[in-house]
Order: C-alpha cells, then sequence, then structure tokens
C-alpha cells in the first residue's frame, strides 16, 4: 500500500508540475512540487518490505507531505496562481493522509496477531 502510493501521489505531483509550468511559467512554486514528485517516486523504489520497515514506514509520506504544506504557506505569501497553490494543499494532505493510513495499517495488524 505504501509503495503503491508514493507511485500515485508522485504521478500525481509530477503531472501537476508539468502540466502547470506549460500553462503558467511564472509559477515558481511548481518546481518544488517537482522536487517532491522525485522524492515520492523515489521513496516508493526504495522500499523492499513494507511490513518490516514497523511505525517508520510512515515517515517518507509525512515529510513530503510536510514539505509541501510549506510550499503551500510559501506559495500564497508570494502570490503565486491559486489553481497551483491550492492543488499543492491538497496533494500535501493526501501525502499526510497516507501517512496515517499506513501507520494505522500497521497498528491494525498488530492487534490482529497479539490476539489472533
Amino acid at each position: 500500500m505504501l509503495r503503491k502510493g508514493l507511485l500515485v501521489l508522485g504521478g500525481a505531483l509530477a503531472l501537476l508540475s508539468v502540466v502547470g509550468l506549460a500553462l503558467d511559467r511564472s509559477a515558481t512554486m511548481l518546481w518544488f512540487v517537482v522536487m517532491a514528485a522525485m522524492l515520492s517516486i523515489g521513496c516508493a523504489f526504495i522500499v523492499e518490505d513494507e511490513h518490516a520497515l514497523g511505525i517508520s514506514r510512515g515517515v517518507a509520506p509525512a515529510l513530503i507531505g510536510l514539505g509541501l504544506m510549506a510550499v503551500f504557506v510559501v506559495g500564497l505569501a508570494w502570490h503565486q496562481p491559486a489553481w497551483a497553490v491550492w492543488l499543492t494543499l491538497m496533494l500535501g494532505l493526501c501525502q499526510l493522509a497516507l501517512s496515517l493510513v499506513v501507520i494505522a495499517d500497521r497498528h491494525i495488524d498488530l492487534r490482529i496477531h497479539a490476539h489472533g
């Protein structure tokens, strides 16, 4: 689930940055979205065994999500295009949600094995 989520969100970030930069070259915040896309896709290929990572497997999407939140705030301050700012917020929240889902999934697995 972690690998697929990172790939899907990395692809969405890449799509946002490519289409966004094609539409509006003045949206400099999208270069940070490009870096987040590369990080997300790169992290997906680094993960070998999702279940062996324990609770730390939610760290990568959480850090990417927090980074995108920072880009959102800076985008608001720099008066970047509204569509780019709000789509960055949405994808950052999705990264944070992925992190929470991965961590919650680990806790559910631990409870099932402890009681089963």
